[in-house]
């Protein structure tokens, strides 16, 4: 498989999701789809890993959401919220 199938690949995954995720207020720029929402905003990244072939293509989904309170500013990832 080369490397332009894998970047083609790559590419749909990204415009399969923002295509889907559209409909929650996520907008696109390049592989990061991102919304904002009564002052909460949320970000998916798509990365690539350092690790590719011409017949490999790894990648990583990152997902953050940030909550923005009265009380002070509260970020959190996929796994447990972070005070700022």
């Amino acid at each position: 498989m080369g490397r332009m199938v894998l970047d083609q690949a790559f590419g749909r995954v990204i415009e399969a999701t923002a295509a889907k995720v559209a409909q929650l207020g996520f907008t696109r720029r390049g592989a990061i789809l991102r919304t904002l929402s009564q002052g909460n905003s949320g970000i998916i990244e798509f990365q690539r890993s350092t690790k590719n072939s011409s017949d490999k293509l790894l990648f990583t989904v990152n997902l953050c959401r940030d909550l923005w309170r009265l009380g002070g500013a509260q970020s959190a990832g996929a796994g447990e919220g972070t005070k700022l």
